[in-house]
């Protein structure tokens, strides 16, 4: 084998060995890290939300409500982002103590949870966007 060729040949072998031995650790902590899902506690004490937690507004969010073939609205993936953004850029002083997850309950209807966490005491909020139905399925409703 040449000089050049294992100049060449070793700095790639060397490269493959190194990512084939990283990516299985990646994939396992990524794995793990995705499996924690967040779920209010029921009986937990009411909090006052408004206090913690911003309102949200519908027309924010109207440029992610979208047709299908059908002409059935139905709302983007990206809406979480935009959402979870919204609320972060908010909650500025917490970012570090915030956990999110999100159902889409149907293609018109969406739930983002979010946990902040208090010292012992955790706060929840929920927030809901629904698609409501008037004569252009224009209006999206936030809980």
């Amino acid at each position: 084998m040449s000089k050049k060729a294992k100049l060449i040949l070793f700095p790639i072998l060397g490269t493959v060995g190194v990512a084939a031995t990283v990516t299985p650790f990646a994939v396992l902590s990524i794995k793990k890290s995705n499996n924690n899902k967040i779920t209010p506690a029921e009986n937990s004490k009411i909090v006052n939300y408004s206090v913690t937690f911003p309102s949200l507004s519908p027309t924010n969010y109207y440029k992610f409500i979208k047709f299908d073939d059908n002409n059935i609205p139905y709302l983007e993936n990206n809406v979480v982002s935009a959402i979870v953004k919204d609320v972060l850029s908010k909650l500025s002083d917490y970012e570090k103590d915030i956990d999110f997850d999100y159902k889409f309950v149907n293609p018109q209807m969406l739930e983002v949870y979010f946990k902040l966490n208090f010292n012992q005491n955790p706060e929840f909020k929920t927030y809901k966007l629904e698609i409501s139905k008037d004569k252009n399925y224009s209006k999206l409703i936030v809980h």
